[in-house]
């Protein structure tokens, strides 16, 4: 992969706060050189993590949602 200076005048917007747009600022952060207040991520809901949420203390401990989608799969696709 080829290698290309970031623009000091970009802005990364990331749509959704699901682990995806997490896990790509965190990358963007550590391997690309983009520095956190140049990321913004754009959530409709009030929560990040989209579905794989986590709530909780170390006193009275965690829980986390999981919302399963079904996944059709159909294996005559191709």
């Amino acid at each position: 992969m080829s290698e290309r200076s970031v623009d000091d005048t970009a802005h990364i917007y990331l749509v959704g706060g699901g682990i995806a747009s997490l896990a790509a600022a965190a990358f963007l952060i550590r391997d690309g050189g983009v520095l956190g207040r140049d990321i913004t991520i754009l959530e409709e809901s009030g929560k990040i993590g989209g579905s794989l949420d986590a709530a909780g203390n170390p006193k009275d401990g965690y829980t986390m949602r999981l919302h399963l989608r079904p996944i059709l799969f159909d294996p005559d696709a191709r």
